[in-house]
């Protein structure tokens, strides 16, 4: 009897030294298991704390953007309606002539040539008088093939014209090709000479001592051009 006793009574500590270490580890796990419960919640909230302030500041800034576009569109459009303004305006008001002047002189810058250069030859225009009757004269334009005579021709015993041309048919005749640039030379006498190039027909005025001189070149016969010129008086 006093044996069995004993081993009840180790039996009976030995179970309940286990149940006493299943409690302490149950009760650990629920304490770790609690802890990152909260740690969770904490990190959960922050993230979703910081996730709508993010939200919220790319809602101000695309905001703020869909603004500036719409102010960037309204001023473009305002600017479009007063640039249609100013040119119906400019339409009305200028005449044909002034509104030709003024694209020669658009063309002329992008050319290069200064502005001052343009604004004296403008201020040295005079009024033009006792006009003569236009004549019409015609010389063989030069090309890489002819640079034989009847290459100049002369009005007024003062300007002398010559042009160059491109030899026609891919550079194997004499005469120039009609649908290629010419270039012509304007010298008046005691002047310095004066070059133009474009495709025929062309146009050139010039100004020589008391005279003013306009020409008008155009395609005459097979390797001809035809200049028709007049001159008139000029005067303060």
């Amino acid at each position: 009897m006093a044996r069995r006793s004993r081993r009840q009574r180790e039996a009976s500590a030995l179970f309940w030294g286990w149940l006493f270490k299943l409690v302490l580890v149950g009760g650990l796990a629920a304490a770790i298991a609690y802890y990152a419960y909260e740690v969770g919640q904490k990190l959960a909230a922050q993230d979703g704390t910081a996730l709508r302030s993010e939200i919220e500041r790319l809602t101000v800034e695309a905001s703020e953007k869909t603004q500036k576009v719409d102010e960037l569109n309204a001023s473009l459009a305002k600017t479009g309606q007063e640039l249609q303004e100013l040119k119906n305006r400019y339409q009305t008001v200028a005449p044909a002539n002034v509104q030709e002047i003024l694209d020669q002189v658009q063309a002329k810058l992008k050319q290069g040539v200064p502005a001052d250069r343009i604004a004296f030859f403008v201020g040295q225009a005079q009024i033009a008088s006792n006009c003569t009757t236009p004549e019409t004269r015609r010389f063989l334009a030069r090309t890489s093939n002819y640079t034989g005579s009847a290459t100049w021709v002369r009005f007024n015993e003062r300007i002398t014209i010559s042009g160059q041309g491109t030899a026609a048919n891919g550079g194997r005749e004499q005469w120039f090709d009609v649908t290629a640039p010419v270039t012509l030379t304007f010298t008046p006498q005691g002047g310095k000479e004066q070059v133009v190039s474009g495709v025929l027909p062309l146009k050139h005025a010039l100004i020589s001592k008391d005279k003013e001189y306009h020409f008008t070149a155009t395609v005459g016969s097979r390797g001809f051009i035809e200049v028709s010129g007049e001159w008139c008086d000029v005067r303060d």
